[in-house]
């Protein structure tokens, strides 16, 4: 009998893990909108949070817009990541980016890479 998960299975044995992590994180209250006293600081309720919880999740400070490209550009990267440590070609064969991009390629652009 082999201990071995699939992706499917992992998911699956993750799902109530991760709802429990939802519900928590909302019970929390360390999130919301970045907010600003009159001197540009954050408001004081905010830092207090972050210092009792180790972390505040400010909400929509990225648009939507920008979130949607990010997502498009990591995808694209994910696409075009080497199928190995060493290899040059991405599971389709192309020309990897990952390893030309660090060395200032604009793969996401107009050259090739």
């Amino acid at each position: 009998m082999s201990n071995t998960l699939t992706a499917e299975q992992h998911a699956q044995n993750l799902e109530g893990y991760i709802q429990a992590g939802v519900a928590r994180a909302a019970e929390i209250g360390n999130r919301g909108p970045a907010r600003f006293d009159n001197t540009g600081h954050l408001l004081p309720e905010i830092l207090d949070s972050y210092w009792q919880h180790g972390f505040y999740i400010f909400e929509d400070v990225i648009e939507r817009g920008e979130v949607d490209v990010l997502r498009s550009d990591i995808d694209f990267l994910l696409t075009h990541a080497p199928v190995s440590k060493d290899s040059d070609v991405d599971a389709e064969g192309r020309p990897a980016c990952a390893r030309p991009c660090l060395q200032g390629c604009d793969c996401m652009g107009t050259r090739a890479c």
